[in-house]
């Protein structure tokens, strides 16, 4: 069982996430083990932490883009969790900026877009 998230984390969601699709957290989870190699204050956290942040970034991503298939938004949530935890200077600037996603969808999206989309 996974331990209690910390005040202010995504936890809860996560969580929920988790229960409703084992098979993509699983995956997500594993992937993210297999990669383990925390460093300073990474050290703090769990595998299980990234991976419902990035299981809550491919459903926002799905929602948004229904085009968008699972498997390439599972790539690009891992891709844009894996960058923000790496640049980060603590656990509070990776929460920060791994919620920047829910806003920035649109914009993160652009390049899935064919130039005929700009203008529709």
């Amino acid at each position: 069982m996974n331990p209690p998230a910390p005040a202010g984390s995504f936890g809860r969601v996560g969580n929920e996430l988790q229960h409703q699709n084992p098979w993509l957290f699983q995956i997500v989870l594993h992937h993210l083990k297999r990669n383990w190699n925390p460093q300073g204050w990474q050290q703090e956290m769990q595998p299980t932490e990234r991976a419902n942040i990035i299981i809550q970034i491919v459903t926002s991503l799905r929602l948004v883009r229904t085009d968008v298939e699972q498997t390439q938004a599972i790539l690009i949530a891992t891709e844009f969790e894996r960058s923000t935890y790496k640049k980060s200077q603590n656990r509070v600037g990776w929460m920060f900026f791994s919620s920047l996603f829910f806003s920035l969808i649109p914009m993160c999206l652009l390049p899935l877009c064919s130039p005929q989309d700009e203008y529709r």
